[in-house]
């Protein structure tokens, strides 16, 4: 089994649904994929100084109005009507009176 990842970039990121954009990605049955994107407000996560606040990705205004998504990942194999097990590992991160806290969730 095999681990990815997707990290946001113009390829792999946009900022709406649809089962028309083609797959960023294809994996086999049982790979793991570590996603990477933005925030709500298209900015990163990733940087070295947390209480800064860094530009926002730019993005199409006229199609990625929702929330920066990364992807679609297609999974060799799997046909409509298929069921689909996904297991979430999250890593949370909030800033509150100066102080980072960390952790994670599994679902």
């Amino acid at each position: 089994m095999a681990t990815y990842t997707l990290d946001p970039e113009p390829t792999t990121l946009h900022g709406h649904y649809s089962p028309d954009l083609p797959p960023v990605l294809t994996i086999q049955p049982g790979d793991t994929v570590q996603f990477r994107t933005l925030d709500a407000g298209w900015r990163s996560f990733d940087h070295a100084d947390p209480f800064t606040r860094l530009p926002k990705v730019p993005r199409d205004r006229e199609r990625d109005l929702g929330h920066a998504l990364c992807g679609p990942v297609a999974i060799m194999g799997a046909c409509p009507g298929m069921t689909l097990v996904v297991r979430l590992t999250v890593r949370w991160m909030t800033v509150r009176r100066g102080r980072v806290k960390c952790r994670n969730s599994s679902a």
